[in-house]
């Protein structure tokens, strides 16, 4: 009795050891791994933008940078007035004949209130192009009609968002190619003076980072402009786009595609092996066969 009580501690003991030992590798495989990411990024050159801020980096170090590049421009005025529609349109919803409760009655008088002295800053506002101006008027007024209604009515109705979006959706879609042609023409004069200035930079071969947030991602405008310049077929190769603002985040996905990247080619022969699921392929082969 006492023999099989001491042999069943054993088998516990060395099951447990072992897989301590499993553990303990992969650990170690996991620091491996973090080290090698950062062995390959160490005085790498690379482009990246936070946001609207493009920096820089030549061998690791930050070598030029500008904060906020649309700032106080036509891009942002454009924006910040288009947003009206994307701040009133969703409240809406599936809510048509609901009755407002009584925080959307108070956010609605406060955002009617910003609306007017909206109205009138536009009235001479240097960053509006004269040709852009009336529109922006019909515009805002439209958004103040469509909110003084649903503050009249207490309630949501629908045959006022269809008015609304019938009478600004041509304004806005306007808006939207102003405010990209604005943003793409600061940033191509940025880029260009960079290539001249670092014409030493082995641009065709550079990295581009992107951070940004989630649902721009599809053909954001950064990774279309990058695309073209420097003949980058996809995104995920050269050219990465990471969902954060975290620069220490966005960073390190960076690193991540580099270093799986030069697994996939050293290890597969296939450079972007490693930027689908390792066990993607024989998934593929087993699931339609899955009873």
């Amino acid at each position: 009795m006492k023999l099989k009580i001491i042999l069943s501690l054993v088998f516990i003991l060395f099951e447990n050891s072992e897989q301590a030992l499993f553990e303990d590798i992969n650990e170690i495989n996991l620091n491996l791994y973090a080290k090698a990411k950062q062995l390959d990024f160490t005085n790498l050159t690379y482009l990246m933008i936070n946001g609207d801020s493009p920096s820089l980096y030549i061998n690791g170090s930050l070598a030029d940078c500008t904060f906020n590049m649309t700032k106080n421009t036509t891009y942002d005025i454009l924006k910040e007035i288009s947003h009206l529609s994307l701040s009133i349109v969703p409240q809406f919803g599936n809510r048509c004949g609901h009755k407002l409760s009584k925080d959307q009655i108070f956010d609605f008088e406060l955002l009617k209130t910003k609306m007017y002295t909206m109205f009138a800053g536009i009235l001479t506002d240097r960053l509006i192009p004269d040709n852009l101006r009336l529109n922006q008027l019909i515009f805002v007024n439209e958004s103040i009609k469509i909110v003084e209604n649903m503050l009249d009515k207490q309630k949501f109705d629908c045959s006022d968002l269809r008015s609304y979006v019938k009478n600004s959706k041509p304004i806005l879609d306007d808006n939207i190619f102003q405010a990209a042609f604005s943003q793409l023409k600061d940033l191509n004069a940025l880029i260009k003076s960079w290539l001249k200035k670092y014409e030493f930079v082995d641009w065709q071969n550079i990295y581009v980072l992107l951070c940004n947030s989630h649902m721009p991602r599809n053909k954001h405008i950064f990774v279309q402009y990058f695309q073209n310049l420097f003949s980058v077929g996809f995104e995920g190769d050269r050219l990465v786009y990471a969902e954060t603002d975290d620069e220490h985040v966005c960073r390190d996905l960076l690193k991540t595609h580099i270093t799986d990247k030069l697994i996939g080619i050293n290890l597969f022969n296939e450079p972007m092996r490693m930027h689908r699921d390792l066990l993607a392929d024989a998934a593929a082969q087993i699931i339609p066969n899955i009873n």
